[in-house]
């Protein structure tokens, strides 16, 4: 962060003379001064870029080649004569030396640059930045010991900080005292204050103890005072104590203490409640067992929106209504509806950015829910309902139901249907699940950007879609926000079972932390004040790390497909036709097996380690490769209805390049063809390894990405002793292809072996599974019906099971989907309320899950067939899914009490299956069946156990014992 000026590279080494001359030109420079443009007739120059003019997205080259510069995401702001280029998220430049300027044998490059220092606190530990007064600094710095302490830098020896050009220094003012006052940002209350003297020849007082805080956000004010009392500077910041959250305890399925506040009838032709329906044709049907509201279809809203010259590429009609909120206050928002055999609906609660007196506001988006009914699991066309919490923040909420699906292969999905929508208001706070738990079973929504799980909870800033980037909080204000906004995501984990988050920590090309080496992240730490309030609640964190195309990594795509012919090492992936690029999402990709792209994004986890990995609430990282996006990975796209075999060859021919070529011939101990710098080796290398070494080919790419990961780990655990690194194996593409491999065999073909990573100290592989109505969501809208078989056996095939197993931890990435769709708004002159006229459309993300008990089949598979010590569920973006929470307090308080160690299966009936801990004394089992069950089962162990939930006796005689199940259920049991 921060901004560059006048960059010049020279190809060959600058004399001392010389340096200072350059440095002058500009230390000097004054608008209009003579010569302050600079020379630029030394032929060692090769790129001068003064960045005072951007045009058609190129700067202006002023070295004798007179090159163009080509701009990617830069923008222009003050340099030290003229412009100078920004340095934010994804900034970069990008020029093409002429080939006859790059060899040399030395170089000199010229910056100025000025980097943003931060003006405020993380949390415990921070470092705070200087304020300058009369060339001299002073800060604050604050840490933990037994107390709180106050620092000031000022050295004692205070003439040595003065500029060497300085002769008058005796004529400089001092601070005779420096004035310090501490207040609580969340009441504005005066907690102390206090002062440092300077004594003549002693200098100053070093620190100063704070009293003692309760958990909070606070902030120490600092102004420096002349001998008269004049105020000469003043420096302040930012504190925040962590604590415990105090909240009620209550049993799994406990009701919530709940106040009706208000109902719409959804029924009725005029449900009141300002209703409003987007293309004005929903209507009210009658079904088999009772009355509803339904939303126009995909095909009927896209012939709706062809007839009013709308566009159509977001088919979603919707409906909703308006209640009254109290901000601060928690409500529960419950939807009743029908259980249909194809229902597809999203949820969203919506509140003002404002609430001007006319009503016209623009929309954030504060909580996404929804609910699938029927499709392939069973469905009875009674009316159910759907609940979720709301923490309001305006005076209003509107709950709008929204027809999720646009198409699905073969079947219309049935749209929203909503009969009736209540408010209800929460007595006292949010209870906590009380549940047994050993720590280690890490249960938690995965987030893509981080700090946009805090968009559901923020009472302030950090509220609605995108909360943390559009409602950033003021400088000054930013962790008093951010503390009330973790406080209620804690609140909401805590009640819903969950006991991790899978914080997204860099995605795309920008960090969400501040990061030295990578793009992007601010100045604020969001995820040490989250850990560290996870750390004194009983939460932890996962740092997830997503890279797609990143500018570290671009800047290693040098070469040309001319140069990579000859014989360049590039980091990109090269095909069996010697061409780069191919076969990626993602444009220019990158090989992760060249030593460059590794050593690259190790330095990413290495930063993440030496950053978090002390903090007691950080449980480890965890790094997505796979799918052509998520960098680094193996190159997998491919036609998607192409043979088996025409698949196989895009895919294996997709990494010829000679780095990889060089590792494939040492692991496997072959020659092979083709000398280096003949463009026709790519081919011939790759068609000898097909005749001659193709498995072992095949077995290379899954121990390459292995061995990349590996690297990743050693990096990060180098910095972070005794926290695990996840490696999460993303691979959707094998299930959206015509042709079909045994699941095994399909995981190696896309470079996914387990049998790789089982020795890798501290790695934890956690492989992707979809979920079990996977082809029903946006994400697999490319799937059709006849996928799901195909989905279902690899979810339930025991070799692969077998593969994943493993004595140490292990972990899953269950892929439950979001839609990402919009809503359609339009100017409506005569309504007071919903939207002001400018805002025709919101992008949303939405989650609906099965609804019922079916909510719990993607998590029983999972445990049928091996025993996760981490699961993380959902991908989230916008906000994280809410909804559905008495069905997942069920699971959670079971999966919580499951004993650490080994499991095993003892024995399986149907859709039954028991497992037992090896060497100690607790088993499960497991339904995953629809129905209820009565069976007697093996269950590995003998004698008088417990229900770990709910208290009741079992005993085992013999190692059978007898169980009555609940339609998917799991029953945790622990020796009395």
């Amino acid at each position: 962060m921060g901004a560059i000026d006048n960059v010049r590279i020279y190809r060959r080494v600058l004399n001392a003379e010389e340096a200072q001359a350059r440095f002058e030109e500009r230390n000097n420079y004054t608008t209009g001064s003579a010569g302050a443009t600079g020379a630029n007739t030394d032929p060692s120059l090769v790129l001068w870029l003064d960045f005072d003019k951007l045009e058609s997205g190129t700067f202006h080259d002023r070295s004798p080649l007179n090159l163009l510069a080509t701009n990617h995401a830069g923008t222009l702001g003050e340099g030290v004569d003229g412009s100078a280029l920004c340095l934010s998220n994804g900034a970069n430049v990008t020029v093409n030396l002429p080939e006859t300027v790059r060899e040399f044998k030395a170089l000199t490059l010229e910056a100025w640059v000025s980097p943003d220092l931060p003006h405020h606190s993380t949390i415990l530990g921070a470092l705070h930045p200087q304020a300058k007064y009369n060339g001299m600094p002073f800060s604050l710095r604050w840490r933990m010991d037994q107390g709180f302490w106050l620092y000031m830098n000022t050295p004692e020896d205070e003439q040595r900080y003065l500029p060497a050009a300085t002769s008058a220094a005796a004529s400089l003012e001092f601070p005779s005292r420096y004035v310090w006052s501490l207040s609580n940002t969340l009441t504005s209350a005066a907690v102390a204050q206090g002062e440092f003297r300077r004594e003549a020849g002693k200098g100053y007082e070093r620190r100063r103890a704070l009293p003692p805080m309760t958990a909070g956000t606070y902030r120490v004010e600092v102004e420096a005072l002349g001998e008269d009392g004049r105020v000469m500077d003043r420096c302040g910041t930012e504190l925040a104590v962590a604590g415990e959250i105090v909240q009620p305890a209550m049993k799994p399925g406990q009701p919530l203490r709940l106040r009706k506040v208000d109902e719409a009838d959804l029924t009725l032709a005029d449900p009141g409640h300002d209703f409003y329906s987007f293309s004005g044709l929903s209507e009210v049907v009658k079904g088999e067992k009772g009355r509803w509201r339904r939303t126009l279809g995909a095909k009927e809203t896209i012939t709706y929106l062809a007839s009013v010259g709308a566009a159509v590429s977001w088919a979603n009609d919707w409906f909703g209504v308006r209640f009254k909120t109290q901000p601060g206050k928690l409500y529960v928002v419950e939807l009743e509806y029908p259980d249909l055999p194809f229902l597809s609906m999203s949820t969203f609660l919506m509140e003002p950015k404002d609430d001007p007196a006319d009503g016209k506001c623009k929309p954030v988006l504060r909580t996404s829910t929804g609910v699938f009914a029927g499709t392939f699991l069973t469905n009875n066309n009674a009316m159910t309902t759907i609940r979720t919490v709301h923490f309001a923040s305006a005076p209003w909420v509107a709950v709008c139901a929204v027809n999720a699906h646009n198409t699905m292969a073969g079947r219309e999905m049935d749209p929203a249907s909503v009969s009736r929508i209540t408010l209800y208001e929460l007595e006292g706070d949010l209870p906590k699940l009380d549940a047994p738990a050993n720590g280690n079973r890490l249960l938690g929504v995965h987030c893509e950007s981080g700090g946009l799980s805090l968009s559901s909870f923020g009472v302030t800033a950090f509220r609605g879609e995108l909360g943390e980037w559009n409602d950033r909080p003021k400088p000054g204000a930013y962790y008093r926000d951010a503390y009330l906004a973790v406080a209620n995501l804690i609140r909401y984990m805590r009640y819903r079972g969950d006991t991790a988050l899978y914080y997204g920590m860099y995605r795309y090309r920008s960090a969400q932390f501040p990061s030295r080496t990578f793009p992007g992240g601010g100045e604020h730490d969001l995820p040490m004040l989250m850990a560290r309030m996870f750390e004194r609640n009983g939460l932890k964190l996962v740092l997830t790390v997503m890279p797609h195309y990143t500018l570290p990594t671009a800047r290693l795509h040098e070469y040309s497909h001319y140069d990579v012919a000859r014989g360049a090492s590039t980091a990109s992936p090269v095909n069996r036709d010697g061409r780069q690029n191919l076969m990626h999402r993602c444009c220019p990709a990158v090989n992760p097996f060249h030593p460059g792209v590794r050593e690259a994004f190790s330095r990413l986890a290495a930063e993440l380690g030496a950053r978090y990995g002390a903090l007691p609430g950080v449980a480890g990282m965890a790094w997505m490769t796979g799918q052509s996006w998520w960098e680094p990975c193996l190159p997998v796209l491919a036609p998607q209805d192409g043979t088996a075999e025409q698949t196989e060859k895009a895919l294996l021919g997709a990494m010829c390049d000679d780095e990889s070529m060089r590792q494939f011939a040492q692991y496997a101990g072959v020659t092979l063809p083709g000398k280096t710098g003949d463009p026709e080796r790519f081919g011939e290398r790759y068609e000898w390894i097909m005749a001659n070494a193709r498995e072992a080919f095949k077995d290379f790419r899954c121990w390459g990405m292995a061995r990349t990961h590996e690297a990743l780990k050693n990096a990060f655990a180098g910095k972070a002793r005794d926290k695990d690194y996840l490696a999460i194996d993303y691979y959707q593409d094998v299930f959206v292809r015509t042709a079909e491999w045994d699941p095994v065999e399909a995981c190696r073909l896309f470079g996914s072996g387990p049998k790789h990573y089982r020795d890798i100290p501290g790695l934890v592989l956690a492989p992707y599974v979809p979920e079990a109505n996977g082809c029903t969501h946006w994400e697999h809208s490319s799937m059709s019906l006849e996928a799901m078989p195909k989905i279902r056996r690899f979810i339930a095939d025991d070799a692969l099971a077998r593969e994943w197993d493993t004595r140490g931890k292990s972990a899953r990435y269950l892929h439950r989907q979001f839609y990402e769709h919009g809503m359609n708004l339009r100017s409506e002159p005569d309504r007071k309320w919903f939207w002001a006229p400018e805002v025709t459309r919101l992008a949303t993300c939405s989650y609906p899950q099965q609804g019922g008990r079916g909510y719990l089949l993607d998590f029983l598979l999972l445990l049928a067939r091996g025993t996760p010590d981490y699961i993380s569920y959902m991908w989230c973006d916008s906000t994280i899914p809410m909804g559905h929470e008495q069905s997942h307090q069920e699971f959670a308080a079971a999966y919580r009490a499951l004993p650490s160690g080994y499991y095993r299966e003892a024995d399986r009936r149907g859709n039954i299956f028991v497992r037992y801990l090896e060497g100690g004394d607790a088993f499960y089992v497991v339904n995953t069946d629809g129905a209820p069950a009565k069976a007697r089962l093996k269950t590995g162990l003998s004698g008088t156990f417990r229900d770990a939930v709910t208290g009741k006796r079992l005993k085992a005689r013999n190692g059978l014992a007898s169980f009555d199940l609940k339609p998917y259920q799991l029953q945790t049991f622990v020796a009395r």
